[in-house]
């Protein structure tokens, strides 16, 4: 058994394990199992960001990484051997990150329902109505309020993060790949090299076929 240990560390047992995909798995397999036990079981599924309240979105993007695990777990058999601890510190590392590339996701996925937020009007009243959906009846906050403490938020996860991701107009290969590098992250450090390998010979094909060039993704 595989023992972790902590810090830098723990980093390095992680490459130690030689993470490599199994070989029927190809990032395509990855994508098909991760929209089917999306759709089957999300009760949020078919839902755009705005319609939800703040803990629907948040339940939500727990959910969707526990299924990217459970995939994640087919596709690299050798992180079964991870203790509990260190699977939750990945997950937990991994939530903020799935929580903009989601965003930017159904930014794109839905541009055409939020082609209608042209101005810093519109964009200012969606944070409002979004927030005050996500509060009891009683607990609703003034709009000045709830932009003085949301809005510098926003409008960095929202405008400088997500919305530049949703326009490099990534497929649904791309997203998923942007993903698996994400969920090996290790919070500032380098992506797990064997991972970053394994996916950039997932993606490498595609562009290959399409003639898009590779570098729109890095």
């Amino acid at each position: 058994m595989w023992s972790p240990g902590s810090g830098d560390t723990f980093w390095r047992d992680l490459l130690s394990l030689q993470i490599t995909p199994r070989e029927s798995y190809s990032i395509s397999n990855v994508v098909v199992k991760w929209i089917k036990n999306h759709e089957k079981n999300s009760k949020f599924c078919g839902k755009r960001m705005d319609e939800l309240t703040y803990y629907q979105m948040s339940m939500a993007s727990k959910y969707d990484c526990g299924v990217m695990w459970s995939v994640m777990e087919n596709v690299f058999p050798q992180l079964e051997v991870l203790r509990s601890w260190d699977r939750d510190a990945l997950l937990r590392n991994f939530q903020p990150k799935w929580s903009f590339l989601s965003a930017a996701i159904d930014f794109y996925k839905n541009r055409e329902a939020y082609s209608t937020i042209r101005t810093e009007e519109d964009y200012c009243n969606m944070i409002v109505k979004f927030y005050n959906q996500s509060t009891y009846e009683d607990c609703e906050m003034e709009p000045e309020e709830i932009l003085r403490i949301f809005l510098p938020f926003q409008s960095f996860y929202g405008l400088s993060l997500a919305v530049p991701i949703s326009q490099k107009k990534f497929d649904s290969v791309e997203f998923t790949a942007l993903a698996m590098m994400a969920l090996f992250d290790g919070g500032g450090k380098p992506v797990c090299p064997d991972v970053q390998v394994s996916v950039s010979l997932y993606v490498s094909p595609l562009f290959r076929t399409s003639g898009c060039p590779q570098c729109r993704f890095v």
